[in-house]
């Protein structure tokens, strides 16, 4: 499956009206945008905030652009785990009141077009065990 977009930026090619892209290459340019983010709040706790300040903007603009062309990231971290959010459960541990402990992968949707399904494990919100 593919998108067509006008072309903003380039004239030459706008007359010929669009171009494709393909659904794998959205779902891939949000997991590793997720991933890259994801290393940096890591490097942060490593060398702080002031070090990583030039790599931090860069990312944040980067995840801004994603969201201003409608391709949307999320991390489900900490989120209150609901039976109707579409979230693939690799393991739960405990009963009762579930959240996401840890994501493994996030959902990234193009528009409303869900292109990658969010991969989680789960435990028992507040960590205490029924």
């Amino acid at each position: 499956m593919t998108f067509r977009f006008p072309d903003e930026r380039n004239s030459a090619e706008a007359t010929s009206g669009q171009h494709a892209i393909s659904v794998n290459f959205l779902a891939d340019l949000g997991v590793e945008a997720w991933r890259v983010t994801k290393r940096l709040r890591r490097l942060e706790g490593l060398v702080g905030q002031e070090v990583a300040s030039p790599l931090r903007d860069a990312v944040e603009r980067l995840n801004d652009t994603l969201e201003r062309y409608e391709l949307f990231v999320r991390d489900h971290d900490g989120e209150k785990y609901d039976e109707g959010l579409a979230l693939e459960i690799l393991h739960a541990d405990g009963a009762g009141e579930m959240q996401v402990e840890e994501t493994i992968t996030p959902t990234v949707k193009f528009r409303d077009l869900r292109l990658v399904t969010g991969k989680v494990i789960l435990g028992v919100r507040g960590g205490q065990q029924q």
